[in-house]
């Protein structure tokens, strides 16, 4: 049998762990703090033992750890615990601003690159600068910040700024570009991510309300470049009244079930659940290369069998 965890034992499971690389205070009777000095961490205890575990960047005051689940197995409440420590810990190498620069070739971004790492380390600025041809672009630039683009190749600048449009697409000025001058750059990369953090936030446009009878759970995963994402609302008789999503490094379908364990405590009257997934749904069944699934499992019915409400996939 699983050992179990209560509230308190898991409390004091937290207060024992070895705090290498963190430290870890009481804020208040329900929460914990982890912090570091790139990032906060907060384990919140709330009522019907649900568990919320959150991770603040302090670099942008973005949130890029969040979820919440319903303590009862200890090895599970474990494992999501080490992977928000080492999420927690992981922040310390993704301070710096990554900037890509890219040409035709590569080669004259590559010394140009050099140069900007150069002047970087001797100002003290957190950028690290890489280069690559065009033809490597669309493979590389999801994991930069900052993508640089060379004179040869800013007639393709919109389609770039489209492909890569939750990152910040800048043009080098041809004078900038020929004379090597890193201190031009610096400037461009600054204003630039100044104007985009005080800039209004415009989501992409989600429609919040449709005309229905029933009161609907809908969950859809999501695939966020360096994280995966699982938004989740709950749309009454067509109205959207709740939006929220959990954000982790990590991902296993045990994460849509501790999301529904956690919902359904707290929301009554459902009469359906419809979840989003990659993959393939046939019958019931998900393909998907998940470890945690299981082709010859009829993934729907055994929700339905758990929860008690009809599940769409």
């Amino acid at each position: 049998m699983n050992e179990t965890f209560t509230p308190e034992s898991f409390r004091e499971y937290i207060e024992s762990l070895d705090h290498s690389g963190y430290t870890l205070r009481q804020k208040d009777d329900r929460t914990l703090i982890l912090e570091t000095e790139y990032a906060e961490g907060s384990i919140v205890f709330h009522d019907l033992n649900i568990i919320e575990l959150i991770i603040l960047n302090k670099k942008n005051s973005e949130n890029v750890f969040y979820l919440h689940f319903q303590l009862s197995d200890a090895n599970h409440a474990k494992n999501l615990l080490d992977e928000m420590i080492r999420t927690l810990i992981a922040l310390r190498d993704r301070q710096k601003t990554k900037v890509l620069l890219c040409c035709t070739s590569g080669l004259t971004t590559s010394y140009f690159a050099m140069k900007l790492n150069q002047a970087a380390a001797q100002l003290k600025l957190d950028y690290e600068f890489s280069a690559v041809n065009y033809a490597r672009l669309y493979e590389s630039g999801f994991a930069y910040d900052v993508i640089l683009l060379a004179p040869q190749i800013q007639y393709d600048f919109h389609k770039i700024k489209e492909i890569f449009r939750r990152k910040t697409v800048l043009n080098i000025p041809a004078a900038v570009f020929a004379g090597y001058k890193t201190g031009s750059v610096f400037t461009m990369i600054r204003n630039a991510l100044d104007e985009e953090k005080n800039a209004d936030p415009q989501g992409e446009a989600i429609r919040s309300a449709f005309d229905n009878d029933y009161r609907i759970l809908s969950i859809g995963l999501i695939n966020h470049f360096d994280s995966f994402r699982i938004g989740y609302c709950i749309y009454d008789h067509g109205r959207r009244t709740l939006n929220k999503e959990v954000i982790k490094n990590t991902h296993s379908f045990q994460d849509i079930e501790d999301l529904l364990d956690y919902v359904l405590a707290r929301h009554e009257n459902i009469d359906a659940i419809a979840i989003a997934y990659p993959g393939i749904s046939w019958r019931g069944r998900l393909y998907h290369p998940d470890a945690s699934l299981y082709n010859n499992v009829n993934t729907g019915r055994r929700l339905e069998e758990k929860y008690g409400h009809r599940v769409i996939l």
